[in-house]
């Protein structure tokens, strides 16, 4: 409990000690998970997204407020056109693979989006995934993405100035 105290203490003598425009620097990061299916041969995401961040992006594109309940289809579609227009994945031909819209919900203040890839055949060699969600909106935007397949795992950081990762050529 001693340990903690002081821990706690040292905390928040950086906390207080940071210049102010630190405590409101705004911090846009989403989070998902990739996992590679063998039977299918594709890839079922799911991303974590800040409704926040959403709600301004999609407000402002729209030119209304919207509002994210996990319920209303007008919604829904407007996510999904979003989603598509800035996630895409590319065969090493060149040959756009096009996500496959699963679905949402909203879990507190957080956005789960469901995509499925479906490639078709056993690899994804020389696959380029781009994932561009909010990153022309916020310029300190970084997406992560868990990538598994069995065992193996990477994981792939996306932000303004590389919106396009490989994914690993594991067969």
């Amino acid at each position: 409990m001693r340990r903690f105290l002081k821990l706690a203490g040292i905390a928040l003598v950086f906390v207080v000690s940071a210049p102010p425009q630190a405590w409101g620097h705004p911090h846009h990061v989403s989070v998902g998970m990739a996992d590679w299916i063998e039977e299918t041969q594709s890839i079922e995401m799911a991303l974590n997204v800040s409704v926040i961040d959403l709600e301004e992006v999609l407000s402002k594109r729209q030119k209304r407020a919207l509002e994210l309940d996990g319920k209303s289809k007008e919604i829904e579609k407007v996510l999904q056109k979003y989603f598509l227009s800035c996630f895409r994945i590319e065969r090493a031909d060149k040959v756009a693979i096009v996500p496959k819209w699963i679905g949402y919900e909203i879990e507190d203040d957080a956005a789960w989006i469901y995509l499925e890839i479906p490639f078709g055949r056993p690899s994804m060699k020389g696959c380029k995934i781009y994932h561009g969600v909010l990153i022309q909106e916020f310029e300190e935007q970084v997406n992560l993405l868990h990538v598994k397949r069995g065992k193996q795992r990477k994981t792939l950081k996306f932000r303004k100035r590389d919106p396009w990762q490989k994914l690993p050529a594991w067969h």
